[in-house]
């Protein structure tokens, strides 16, 4: 039998913009950063390589869907502040199936839906 997890992940978020800002902060050695149009999707790494690397791989699991994961195919970065970036993107989304075979993926609102059914 399938485990089901709920997913309260909004459902509007499956399109993968073309541009985001993100705010990094460096604490001692370390680096993190926000980005900006996507609530709650933070990165981290021991260095701006790889902060810049696990931003994009955020995006992708941010903006990716129960059934289709995005794939961000190139990035430009622009600095446009002390601590601000400008990411451009140029995406394709990858092929459909689940992101997490054999885990059944119930959305809050799918739950409602069938609740009031």
């Amino acid at each position: 039998m399938d485990e089901v997890i709920l997913d309260d992940t909004p459902e509007d978020v499956s399109t993968l913009g073309s541009r985001y800002h993100v705010t990094v902060h460096q604490e001692r050695a370390d680096f993190w950063a926000e980005v900006d149009e996507l609530p709650g999707c933070f990165a981290s790494g021991r260095d701006l390589a790889e902060l810049k690397e696990a931003v994009l791989e955020a995006i992708e699991l941010y903006t990716s869907t129960r059934t289709r994961r995005n794939h961000v195919d190139r990035a430009t970065w622009r600095r446009t502040g002390e601590g601000r970036f400008s990411i451009t993107l140029a995406t394709r989304p990858a092929a459909s199936g689940p992101l997490l075979p054999g885990i059944r993926l119930r959305s809050q609102a799918t739950e409602r839906r069938k609740a009031t059914a």
